[in-house]
C-alpha cells in the first residue's frame, strides 16, 4: 500500500506568508514562475514548477532532493491539485534589492519574498564568509538592503531609470544612428535601444516617450546627413528636442 501524505495548499499570495527555509533554498535560483505546496504531517513544503511540456517538476535539490517530495505520492497529490486549478502560481524572485560589499559577502535581495542570495567576492577572507553565512547576516541583509540603479550604458553614455530626461536623450542619440553605420550596427543599435526600454517594462508612460524619441530620430535623423559623420548636428537636435519638451 503506498503511503499517503497529508497536504496543505499554499492558495494565499507569495507576499503574505514566511517561506520556510528548505522553500527558500529551492526558490532563491529559480527563473520561472512556482507553486508551493505543504505536507503538513511532515511539516515539509515542496516547491513545484513546470517544464516545457507544462508537466510538474518538483525543485528539491540538494539535501531535498531524495525527500518525500519526490515520493510519487507527493508528485500525484501535487498533480491533482494542479489539475483542479487550486494550486497557487508565484513569479519567479525578482532580486532587485543588494546589500553588502562586492569585494568581500553581497548579497542579492527579493524583498517581496524575505529571499537572499550570498556571494563572494574575490578577497574575502574564510572567517568572513563563515559570518556572512550566519542566519543573522541573512536578515540583517534583507532588512538593510538598498535598491538596485537600473541602468544601461554604452558609447560613454549612461542611462539611469530615474533620469527619465536622460534616457530619452539616449534614446534619441541611439535612433540617430545611422543603419550601415560601420562601429555600429543596425543589430547592436536595436539591442541598446531594447536596453533603454527595458528599464521602464513596468511604467507604459515612459516607455512611450522613449519608443517616441527612438522612432522619431529614426525618421528624421538615421540615414540623412552623410556629412555628420561625428553625430554632433543630430546630437543637437536630440538635446533640443528632449530640453523642449518635444519628445
Amino acid at each position: 500500500m503506498k503511503p499517503r501524505f497529508s497536504f496543505l495548499v499554499f492558495f494565499i499570495s507569495a507576499q503574505t506568508f514566511a517561506l520556510s527555509e528548505s522553500a527558500k533554498d529551492q526558490v532563491r535560483f529559480l527563473d520561472k514562475p512556482y507553486a508551493i505546496t505543504r505536507i503538513s504531517s511532515l511539516d515539509t513544503d515542496c516547491v513545484w514548477t513546470k517544464d516545457d511540456k507544462g508537466r510538474l517538476v518538483s525543485e528539491a535539490s540538494g539535501p531535498y532532493g531524495s525527500g518525500v517530495c519526490w515520493h510519487e505520492s507527493a508528485v500525484e497529490e501535487a498533480e491533482n491539485l494542479n489539475d483542479q486549478g487550486i494550486l497557487t502560481w508565484h513569479e519567479a524572485p525578482v532580486f532587485d534589492y543588494e546589500y553588502g560589499n562586492k569585494n568581500k559577502c553581497y548579497y542579492e535581495v527579493d524583498k517581496k519574498n524575505g529571499i537572499a542570495r550570498l556571494l563572494f567576492g574575490d578577497n574575502v577572507t574564510e572567517r568572513e564568509a563563515e559570518e556572512c553565512r550566519r542566519p543573522e547576516s541573512e536578515i540583517k541583509a534583507i532588512a538593510s538592503a538598498s535598491l538596485i540603479e537600473r541602468k544601461v550604458e554604452f558609447g560613454g553614455y549612461v542611462a539611469r531609470k530615474n533620469n527619465l530626461l536622460g534616457s530619452l536623450t539616449l534614446a534619441c542619440y541611439t535612433g540617430s544612428l545611422d543603419t550601415n553605420n560601420i562601429m555600429v550596427s543596425e543589430a547592436e543599435r536595436m539591442r541598446r535601444y531594447r536596453a533603454i526600454l527595458d528599464l521602464y517594462k513596468d511604467d507604459n508612460p515612459s516607455a512611450s516617450r522613449i519608443t517616441r524619441a527612438f522612432e522619431f530620430a529614426s525618421k528624421n535623423l538615421s540615414n540623412r546627413y552623410p556629412l555628420d559623420t561625428r553625430g554632433q548636428y543630430r546630437v543637437a537636435v536630440c538635446d533640443q528636442m528632449v530640453a523642449s519638451g518635444k519628445l
